[in-house]
């Protein structure tokens, strides 16, 4: 190092460094997630810890595990990450003592590849969006033989859920139930409607979102925040402990 230059001073880092303690509360931050932008910019949604357990919790006691397996669940991972659905995948998984197993973009986009994932690796409960969930009753009604006999839950979400006779086709061949959930990002799931294989021929084709999940307020309103009457056409409102803090960087 020449004369007239200070040589820099470096302090070795301990080989374990302390880590501090954060204190939280349920109304602390859990993470941040971005809405789609389908109707504007994409805002930065600040979830809560509430939101989390509340949405563990209530899963937990209606999916309580399977009946034709003695291990954990072992749920898929196919929901992209940083979309909310990949969120409740993990921490649903994970409460139960469950396998979060993840398959890669190529799997994700081919119901051929996709319907020997979830076989070769014993998957038991799928969150799918509904064109997924068609595309791969679809292929399984072609190719019977890639059935996986080990799925006993599968759970929609994301738009209008419609019933094909495939989706019925593979539900007889392999019952599972379907649990029909709504919930925006800012949410988690706030409704929901299972159906019951033992009923598959009486499934209606599109079936309703349901009813409110644990912790979800849900009134219909007019645009001026007065309940309607049932069966009156309006607004959703979401109260309760599901709604997130707010949006990251907003002051309102």
């Amino acid at each position: 190092v020449p004369d007239d230059v200070t040589a820099p001073t470096h302090t070795a880092a301990p080989a374990h460094a302390p880590i501090s303690a954060h204190a939280t509360t349920p109304d602390s931050l859990a993470y941040l997630l971005f809405t789609s932008g389908s109707t504007g910019t994409p805002k930065a949604v600040a979830v809560a810890w509430r939101t989390l357990d509340q949405l563990a919790g209530w899963h937990g006691a209606r999916h309580p595990g399977p009946d034709r397996h003695p291990a954990p669940d072992r749920t898929l991972g196919f929901a992209p990450t940083g979309f909310d659905v990949s969120i409740q995948e993990a921490v649903t998984a994970w409460a139960q003592g469950g396998c979060w197993i993840i398959a890669d973009d190529t799997t994700r986009r081919d119901p051929a590849a996709l319907a020997r994932f979830i076989r070769d690796h014993a998957i038991t409960r799928l969150f799918l969006p509904v064109v997924m969930l068609h595309a791969l009753a679809d292929h399984l009604a072609d190719h019977p033989s890639d059935i996986p006999s080990t799925v006993t839950t599968i759970i929609t979400a994301g738009e209008q859920l419609r019933i094909t006779p495939a989706v019925r086709a593979w539900c007889r061949l392999s019952p599972f139930r379907l649990d029909n959930q709504y919930g925006p990002t800012e949410t988690h799931v706030v409704a929901a409607w299972m159906l019951e294989p033992g009923a598959v021929d009486h499934w209606p084709d599109r079936p309703p979102i349901g009813h409110p999940v644990d912790g979800a307020v849900l009134h219909v309103t007019d645009p001026r925040g007065q309940i309607l009457p049932d069966g009156v056409a309006g607004e959703l409102r979401v109260g309760g402990t599901a709604p997130a803090i707010g949006y990251h960087g907003d002051p309102g």
